[in-house]
């Protein structure tokens, strides 16, 4: 079944629930800002998505330029971070199986289906 990270306020989020409903693709949601990922989860997340971890991040979140400013962060500080403030997390981040993308824009979720 297809897994999907959304933040409710996120309008790509939104649209990326629209598309899956659209298409009548079952789909579950986890709410990781009421329900943050833990350690196991982000890096399964990072290997389903076969990126670096700093694309998983949300770069230009005021949280990110509070703790980092214009430094660059090693892996360690970001997974970190990334556990500690789940805004952080890009999103929405869509799952199938043992395949993921970033849907961003929100028809990349048609990658995966």
């Amino acid at each position: 079944m297809i897994e999907i990270y959304p933040n409710s306020t996120c309008t790509k989020s939104r649209n990326a629930i629209t598309i899956l409903e659209e298409k009548n693709i079952e789909f579950s949601i986890r709410n990781y800002m009421d329900n943050p990922l833990n350690d196991l989860e982000i890096k399964n997340l990072q290997r389903l998505l076969q990126v670096p971890l700093i694309d998983m991040i949300r770069t230009k979140e005021s949280t990110y330029i509070n703790l980092f400013g214009s430094s660059a962060p090693s892996e360690e500080e970001l997974f970190q971070a990334l556990l500690q403030y789940p805004i952080l997390l890009q999103r929405p981040i869509v799952v199938n199986g043992n395949r993921a993308v970033i849907a961003r824009p929100p028809e990349r979720v048609l990658e995966i289906l």
